[in-house]
């Protein structure tokens, strides 16, 4: 009898153990998942934030946009603000991703607002070369059998 109690004593250590283990793991994900993201991430379920990273910590009337995050499909406006919008469902929680979209959109910013535009003029230039050099041998070409066709 009390060499149970010894195996069992043990089992219930070892699954402590485990339960510490997967504790500090979560936390450590968690930390993650709050710090890490340049998107807004925000959690519900039923209605209610289970979870917020540290940017929609920073929104101030965080609570107000639930209703919105509920009835928006693929796009979000809040505070003037356009956000992409994308939902995935863990364990009965919606998670809300929110991205913000338009000319404040962070990937869009300063220089890369400039070399976005740079390329895209040398691209346009590039073409318009290409399309007139055509235009010019074209023209030669049909300056040539005029010439050819007058001659006869």
């Amino acid at each position: 009898m009390f060499g149970n109690t010894k195996i069992l004593q043990a089992q219930l250590t070892q699954k402590n153990d485990e339960i510490e283990r997967l504790k500090k793991q979560l936390h450590t994900y968690k930390n993650l998942a709050e710090s890490l993201s340049d998107d807004t991430i925000i959690g519900l379920k039923n209605s209610h934030i289970i979870f917020r990273n540290q940017k929609a910590s920073k929104i101030a009337d965080l609570e107000a946009l639930v209703p919105k995050l509920i009835e928006a499909k693929q796009f979000l406006t809040h505070d003037a603000q356009r956000f992409n919008l994308k939902v995935q469902n863990i364990d009965g929680a919606n998670f809300y991703c929110l991205s913000e979209s338009g000319a404040g959109n962070k990937k869009f910013d300063g220089d890369k607002i400039f070399e976005s535009y740079s390329k895209s003029v040398q691209e346009g230039i590039a073409e318009a070369r290409v399309s007139f050099e055509n235009i010019l041998s074209d023209g030669k070409n049909v300056l040539k059998k005029a010439t050819e066709a007058e001659e006869e």
